[in-house]
């Protein structure tokens, strides 16, 4: 029996965000739905640009595509561990904000069972919620006028366990089966100005549901060269959410009922990948990704959402082995 290899890669990226004009902390988007989707690209793939859909695990773990897990070098036990940081400017023409974070990114382990099968597991990040809007707005019936903050922070996880299968010689098949989770905190916060004497509206919204996404790779050999294509697919899913709505005012604290549970939807998303490589020296892909944020409907009759549209390239080249 041959001796297992272990890999431990500790990945840490990190993302410098620039000056933003308003007073945004990450992102306006995450205030809608489960917030900003994470692009679930671990620390191979962002060296990549984000490419990966037609790349083979090997020693690193490609989540982008579960057919992609029967790449994993035999007799050998891969994990990562990933985080990533954060440094954000919001300014205006009259004051400026600057906020900086670390947090965890992503564990992931995959190990190669047989010339048939291969599997993965771990936890990834799947949406973050972090952000905070300031507005002015007046005391109906009064000159008054106070100050509002919107403020949102939390996001969901996503723990899976994914399989990959050859087929035949060349032909791999994979799946991803997911829990998601996790909780947002989204609060209103109005100042008190003179007469008015403020008010807090607050809503902590938990989310679950199982998931499952798809993928497929084929490659063929010629001259030496690898050649690939890669399929992923994921279907359009209803999260299962409880909101727990409180308005405090005067220092008194009174929970609220909605008269209709609001509908999450994660939208549906195909991606296609290319991608040629020639020994352990040299790889190139391309990716597209198409997210159906168009059938998404997030209950705000002003906001119109248009599909996501996600392209990427990326080359590496090596002088040794």
């Amino acid at each position: 029996m041959n001796k297992k290899n272990i890999f431990i890669r500790a990945i840490i990226v990190l993302i410098f965000a620039g000056s933003l004009n308003a007073q945004v902390k990450n992102s306006i988007y995450s205030m809608f739905g489960v917030g900003q989707l994470s692009d679930n690209s671990f620390g191979i793939n962002k060296s990549l640009g984000g490419t990966g859909i037609a790349f083979q695990s090997g020693r690193s773990i490609n989540y982008l595509n579960p057919a992609s897990y029967l790449g994993i070098l035999p007799n050998s036990f891969n994990m990562e561990l990933g985080a990533y940081g954060i440094y954000s400017k919001s300014e205006n023409a009259n004051t400026s904000q600057a906020d900086g974070d670390i947090k965890f990114s992503y564990f992931s382990a995959g190990y190669y069972c047989t010339v048939w099968w291969a599997l993965s597991f771990g936890i990834v990040p799947f949406s973050s919620v972090d952000y905070v809007v300031n507005s002015n707005d007046e005391v109906g019936g009064e000159l008054t006028s106070f100050e509002k903050k919107f403020t949102g922070t939390g996001g969901l996880n996503r723990v899976y366990v994914g399989n990959s299968f050859n087929i035949f010689e060349g032909l791999s098949v994979g799946f991803n089966a997911s829990y998601i989770f996790g909780h947002i905190t989204q609060t209103e916060t109005a100042s008190s100005s003179g007469s008015f004497s403020g008010y807090e509206l607050k809503n902590e919204r938990s989310a679950q549901s199982l998931y499952l996404d798809y993928g497929i790779q084929y490659s063929v050999t010629n001259n030496h060269w690898l050649y690939t294509i890669g399929v992923t697919y994921g279907a359009s899913k209803k999260l299962n959410t409880t909101d727990d709505l409180e308005f405090i005012y005067n220092g008194e604290t009174n929970p609220l009922e909605q008269d209709e549970q609001l509908n999450i939807k994660i939208p549906q998303k195909l991606g296609f990948g290319i991608s040629v490589k020639k020994g352990n020296n040299f790889r190139a892909g391309s990716d597209y990704e198409l997210g159906k944020w168009s059938t998404i409907n997030f209950s705000y009759p002003n906001l119109d959402t248009k599909n996501s549209n996600r392209f990427s390239v990326g080359i590496e080249y090596s002088s040794g082995e």
